[in-house]
Order: structure tokens, then C-alpha cells, then sequence
């Protein structure tokens, strides 16, 4: 099954960018991106954040698969709650917001779980290599 790419942006170079993404076979997307991507003063650690407003406000679901990813490349991903503080990420506790809105993202996820994707962000190869 073919990956369905997201609009191509209207900035031009975004736009270019966007079109020798796909030229080499990546899904370019801007969703789902966490709101903060911390480091310490050493630059040893990192982790990204999402913030909600409130306990009842849940993840979007481009916002799950992307922090999914992340922790699975061993980022530490959190979500921020002013009733609860950070709370790291658990993808068991996911609950989907309105039904459908699942199928739309699983693209996104069944890209980024292909082999040469994976490989990319192993280390085996580099963007130069493709």
C-alpha cells in the first residue's frame, strides 16, 4: 500500500525541501511535534515535551506516534499538566480522541516502522548514502 504524503507547503523552500523529501521516499510531515525539545547545560541528555492545558485534554494522535517513535529511538518524551506536572509518556495509557481519527495517522506510523527508515535512523546510513 502506497503512503499518502500531507499537503506540500506554500513556503518555497519548504516547498523544495518538502519535494526532495519525498524524491528519496520520506513522508514529510510538521504534526505532531512536541512542544519543548530540552536539553541539559552538558548537551548529554534530551527529552521533549507536550504540553496540555488541562487533565481531560488528550494527545492528538500525530502527537502519540511521533512521541512513540521518539521513545523508541530512546528519546525521553513527557506530557505536561498543570494538575499532575511531567508525567513521562506511557503509549499504554493512550486514549484516542474520536474514532477514525486513527486510520488517518497509521500512514505516519507504518512509514517510519519500514526498513529504510529504520536503517536511517540506526546509524546504518546516511542521507548522503540514499
Amino acid at each position: 500500500m502506497r503512503v499518502k504524503r500531507y499537503r506540500r507547503p506554500r513556503n518555497s523552500a519548504e516547498g523544495e525541501c518538502y519535494d526532495e523529501l519525498a524524491k528519496r521516499g520520506f513522508l514529510p510531515s510538521k504534526r505532531g511535534w512536541p512542544d519543548f525539545f530540552c536539553t541539559n547545560e552538558d548537551e548529554t541528555e534530551v527529552c521533549v515535551v507536550e504540553v496540555k492545558k488541562d487533565t481531560e485534554e488528550p494527545l492528538k494522535y500525530e502527537q502519540y506516534v511521533v512521541m512513540k517513535i521518539l521513545q523508541k529511538y530512546g528519546i525521553k518524551c513527557y506530557v505536561y499538566k498543570p494538575e499532575t506536572g511531567l508525567v513521562e509518556f506511557d503509549a499504554s495509557q493512550y486514549q484516542r480522541g474520536k474514532e477514525g481519527q486513527k486510520s488517518r495517522f497509521n500512514r505516519i506510523k507504518d512509514f517510519v516502522e519500514n526498513e529504510p527508515y529504520a536503517k536511517i535512523n540506526t546509524g546504518e546510513n546516511s542521507l548522503e548514502d540514499l
